[in-house]
């Protein structure tokens, strides 16, 4: 099996994982604007900062591609677990915040379990 990769002109740009071929099994999967925006979203909490059309363009070359190599092509969008569990924007501040309240809550259990037992 193959990754299929989007490598930015730009140096400074990430490469995407936008799908894979598979020639033993002759099949390809290629993942539509939305499936990697809802990644991207999950993972860094923003949208995907590419253009959509451009991406667009570039999945039906690549699927015309992957039909002359006589690869059975499927465009995939995101599956239901990953739309359901995109970040909003702030999602690290949340994070960070409860992880902060989680500390002070297990302090204060803890001094109080301490004092408690102090007196037994």
């Amino acid at each position: 099996m193959q990754h299929v990769r989007l490598i930015a002109a730009d140096p400074g740009l990430p490469t995407l994982l936008v799908g894979h071929a598979n020639h033993a099994e002759g099949n390809a999967e290629l993942r539509t604007f939305e499936y990697l925006d809802a990644v991207h979203r999950r993972r860094f909490g923003r949208s995907l900062d590419i253009d959509r059309a451009a991406y667009d363009q570039f999945i039906a070359i690549a699927k015309q591609m992957l039909d002359v190599m006589h690869l059975e092509t499927a465009i995939v969008g995101p599956p239901d677990d990953l739309m359901g569990s995109t970040l909003p924007s702030n999602a690290r501040a949340l994070r960070s915040t409860r992880a902060v309240w989680l500390v002070v809550f297990g302090a204060i259990l803890g001094f109080s379990i301490w004092r408690l037992l102090a007196k037994i």
